[in-house]
Parts: C-alpha cells; sequence; structure tokens
C-alpha cells in the first residue's frame, strides 16, 4: 500500500463492474440474487482480481485472483473493504484494516419480534444469510465491546467461543484526573 490516499468509494465502484459477469457464480455459492439486488442499490458488493499484502491487507490488481469484495460500512460511511474466496470463505482481506464488522448498525436495532442479533462466521454466510444480523471481522477491536448492547445473540458454537472471548478480555480504563476543588467568591 503506498501513501497516497485510498479512495474507498472508488474501489468499491470499481469492483461492483466486475459483478455482472459473476452473479451466476455468486448465487452457485449460495447468495440470493434478491441479496445481490438489495446490496448492488448502493454498490457495497463487487468481484474481481486483487493482490494480497502483509498484514491480511489487499489492494486491487489486474493480475489477482478473483474475490468477492465488499464495502464496510460504519454510520453514513464506507471505512473499508474486505475481500475473500468463495471457496476459502475464513480468510478474508481489508484494504485499510479499519473494517470491524459488516453491519455494525444492527447490534442496537430493535425487532418487532425481539429476535436474537445473529452472528454469523464468515462473510460468505452473512450474504448467504440475506445480510441479517451481522459478521465480526476483527474481535480485537475495541468496537466488539457494543455486542453488550446486545440483549440476546445467536451464533454457532465456534462464533460463540470467539465472542465469548472477545468480550471477556479486560477492557482498559480512561485516565482519570482529579479537579481540585475551587473556592466559590462569596
Amino acid at each position: 500500500m503506498s501513501d497516497r490516499m485510498i479512495d474507498l468509494e472508488r474501489e468499491t465502484q470499481h469492483f461492483a463492474m466486475g459483478m455482472v459477469e459473476h452473479v451466476d457464480r455468486l448465487v452457485a455459492y449460495g447468495i440470493s440474487t434478491e441479496t445481490i439486488a438489495q446490496l448492488g442499490s448502493y454498490a457495497p458488493l463487487g468481484v474481481g482480481p486483487i493482490s494480497i499484502l502483509p498484514g491480511q491487507l489487499f489492494e486491487p490488481s489486474d493480475e489477482g485472483e478473483i474475490h468477492v469484495v465488499l464495502a464496510v460500512w460504519e454510520g453514513n460511511g464506507i471505512v473499508d473493504l474486505v475481500a475473500f474466496k468463495p471457496t476459502n470463505p475464513t480468510r478474508w482481506y481489508w484494504r485499510v484494516g479499519q473494517g470491524w464488522c459488516l453491519s455494525p448498525e444492527q447490534i442496537c436495532r430493535p425487532t418487532f419480534d425481539m429476535a436474537p442479533l445473529q452472528i454469523w462466521d464468515t462473510p460468505l454466510s452473512w450474504l448467504q444469510n440475506g445480510c441479517r444480523g451481522i459478521c465480526i471481522l476483527d474481535y480485537e477491536a475495541q468496537e466488539v465491546s457494543q455486542l453488550f448492547l446486545a440483549p440476546e445473540i445467536e451464533t454457532d458454537a465456534v462464533t460463540a467461543r470467539y465472542v465469548r472471548l472477545a468480550l471477556s478480555k479486560p477492557k482498559p480504563l480512561p485516565g482519570i484526573v482529579i479537579r481540585k476543588l475551587r473556592s466559590s467568591a462569596a
């Protein structure tokens, strides 16, 4: 990765343009056309060749292997891209290393049926399940503590172990400064 500014929105659009020729392949991997269309409405899903960089990072490449590329949103913007091969969905790469979760806004989103928060083990399984719930990309991120806001979580046994481990780690306390008492003028 060079020192130049990375334009994540531009790169998302670049990968989205490669989607058309790969839709049938994505459907064969269990991603519904409805999910593809839903994500395509704001272009966070794409397909294209990448080169793997040190630190589990990637960059677009004309020579690399084909990967599915998802935009990682936080708030109103793209904070990262994540790339994975559907044939090896447990291994993913970040574009800049800032994306901790797919759909973090769903952690606090109330549901009418009070359903538990769904946590999926891979970006592929998140896509296969219609992008309902979340997929944690980085269990070391401080933001994982947001899971305490979910009243209940539903996931598989392995992911449950990762969640428990992440939530049980001691959290650093902020520095606390004691204010000096000020005398009030009478």
